[in-house]
């Protein structure tokens, strides 16, 4: 199952998986109906942030396949709450680089408790509920894999994603789920994507300069990570946080 399929990293995990013979089943709030066509996948529309949504996806996915292997959760990002309850975004810092700008000083109390609240229930417990109910049917295959789809801005908060300590939140569940159900067979990782080439903006090309790698990072390549995740070999790992992000935040714990 792979939620968020419709765009980016979703589709791209989910166009992946098909050709590495998984039978899909893509949620999306639209739905994804051309791209259900094209990878013969079952679609269903639905957000994360409805509990009976998530609960009608799997319960659909089951009946249709009969089994569960693998659960990708992808959330998107945070910026449509932003935009949907029309918060000015913060200026831009003076520096090009991610580093610390004791000159870039945004009013982080700008975002509103609405804002802190939508994202908590999109990025974090979207993740949850999906877990809730696709752990008895993981359980019933006897085991597979959970891959949560975070953020660089998790990995170090920072000024200029100020939403972004959000996720931190799914970290913490992910090592808790790992806790209790690695020695069940399940496992359960999150990927932290850097820049990716399909959301920077002209106005951040500089901010490539921040990058060892010199370059932004295709969905096709978190796409890979994620595929790894899932797939037997890496049956050892659970409870991590893969950073995909050219190396921007490889110093961090």
């Amino acid at each position: 199952m792979v939620t968020g399929a419709s765009r980016g990293i979703g589709a791209a995990t989910a166009r992946l998986l098909a050709g590495q013979g998984y039978r899909l089943g893509l949620m999306s709030r639209c739905g994804c109906e051309e791209l259900a066509a094209e990878l013969d996948a079952w679609d269903f529309a639905g957000t994360l942030t409805n509990e009976s949504d998530v609960e009608e996806f799997i319960a659909g996915a089951i009946a249709k396949f009969g089994r569960l292997d693998a659960v990708v959760v992808s959330t998107g990002r945070y910026a449509s709450i932003i935009q949907n309850l029309d918060v000015a975004p913060a200026r831009r810092p003076n520096t090009a680089r991610l580093g610390f700008d004791p000159d870039f000083k945004p009013d982080i109390f700008a975002i509103p408790r609405e804002a802190w609240h939508d994202a908590l229930d999109l990025l974090v417990l979207g993740t949850v509920s999906v877990a809730r109910f696709a752990t008895p049917h993981l359980l019933e295959s006897g085991g597979g894999a959970i891959v949560a789809v975070s953020g660089m801005e998790a990995a170090e908060p920072r000024l200029r994603y100020l939403l972004g300590p959000v996720r931190s939140a799914l970290h913490g569940f992910a090592r808790l789920y790992s806790d209790r159900y690695a020695a069940m067979g399940i496992r359960m990782n999150c990927v932290l994507p850097g820049m990716l080439a399909n959301a920077v903006a002209e106005s951040d090309l500089e901010l490539l300069r921040s990058i060892p790698m010199a370059r932004a990072g295709q969905p096709e390549e978190i796409a890979e990570t994620i595929a790894f995740l899932v797939s037997p070999a890496s049956s050892y790992i659970t409870g991590q946080l893969l950073r995909a992000d050219g190396g921007l935040n490889r110093g961090l714990s």
